[in-house]
């Protein structure tokens, strides 16, 4: 319980439908650093950099179980976890091909985020307005939903290909 930032409907729905898929004990890391993202976003002021780091945090401890990598970039997301993900659309060459698109958004994502992981060249911290922290938290959301369903398909079904939800929650 507690008072929570609230943007609107959709944004408390969006947070609350990815906490319902980080119930699994394996997802603790995961689920803390998702949680830290929004208590940022609570925080008076509200600390956008920090929120924007923990959502980005989040995804890179789920990236980290999915393939072995040291840290979550672009090339990993578009050589290493898409090629790691993909085979389950195998049968299904309408969605390969979405897929793969929607994991070059995703790599643009987390390249566009490392602006606000690491520091810049200025005598002040740099932190993104509140729209686009915001934004990087509702897509966040919606990527880590997405990949923990990927995830649970990979592991559960590995003999098993070309499901057509693609293990989507």
């Amino acid at each position: 319980c507690g008072v929570h930032y609230l943007v609107d409907e959709e944004f408390e729905r969006n947070r609350f439908s990815t906490l319902s898929v980080l119930d699994d004990p394996k997802y603790n890391g995961v689920r803390a650093a998702y949680e830290d993202a929004y208590r940022y976003m609570d925080n008076y002021p509200i600390d956008t950099k920090a929120a924007v780091r923990s959502i980005f945090e989040s995804i890179e401890i789920l990236v980290k179980q999915m393939v072995e990598t040291n840290n979550l970039n672009k090339w990993v997301v578009e050589n290493t976890l898409k090629e790691k993900c993909i085979k389950i659309y195998d049968s299904d060459t309408t969605a390969t091909k979405v897929v793969t698109e929607m994991f070059s958004g995703f790599a643009h994502w987390v390249d566009g985020l490392h602006n606000y992981r690491h520091g810049q060249a200025e005598e002040d911290p740099v932190s993104p307005g509140e729209v686009i922290a915001i934004y990087a938290l509702s897509s966040g959301s919606a990527f880590l939903r997405w990949l923990i369903g990927i995830n649970n398909q990979l592991k559960n079904n590995s003999n098993k290909t070309g499901e057509k939800n693609g293990g989507i929650p």
